[in-house]
């Protein structure tokens, strides 16, 4: 990847930290949030070639900035994006092709890994092992609500790659 395209991306996810940890949180719909740093960071590491490793830089540098303002314990959100980035390099990009449906495959796997393995480093970290992790209504709404911007974005940037 390109050094401008490099520095853009790392300004574009300090930014996007900012404005969803101090502002977005004021407009929630029913309680949730999009998280769109992840599902930026999704879309980068999909449509990004499986050789370069800017979508794992930056999915690092994206999680270190979020662990300054959440609430979790700190590295959570570090250690989360990173396995998140592997696993989509490594793993799920080579199972298929770029479109919407396997993308929406893709996102919907992301989102619940990275719930389940931010749910568990937190209990690690904070040395508590009692592991109950409960799927609720409320969870299964914000994975529809991520996969519905999600998507939308995927369309807005497939057009977008497509006639620019």
């Amino acid at each position: 990847m390109k050094k401008f395209l490099f520095l853009f991306l790392a300004f574009f996810f300090f930014f996007l930290v900012i404005f969803q940890t101090s502002f977005l949180n004021h407009f929630s719909l029913w309680g949730v949030l999009p998280n769109f740093i992840l599902i930026f960071l999704i879309l980068l590491n999909f449509l990004e070639n499986s050789r370069e490793n800017s979508g794992l830089v930056l999915a690092g540098f994206s999680g270190f900035l979020l662990d300054f303002f959440s609430g979790l314990q700190f590295g959570v959100c570090f250690l989360t994006f990173i396995f998140l980035a592997l696993l989509i390099k490594k793993f799920l990009k080579s199972l298929g092709e770029e479109n919407v449906v396997y993308f929406a495959l893709v996102l919907i796997v992301s989102l619940i890994f990275y719930n389940l393995v931010s749910f568990a480093l937190n209990s690690i970290f904070k040395l508590s092992f009692v592991f109950y992790f409960n799927l609720s209504k409320f969870d299964f709404f914000e994975i529809a609500y991520n996969l519905a911007v999600g998507v939308a974005i995927f369309g807005l940037i497939s057009y977008v790659r497509k006639y620019f």
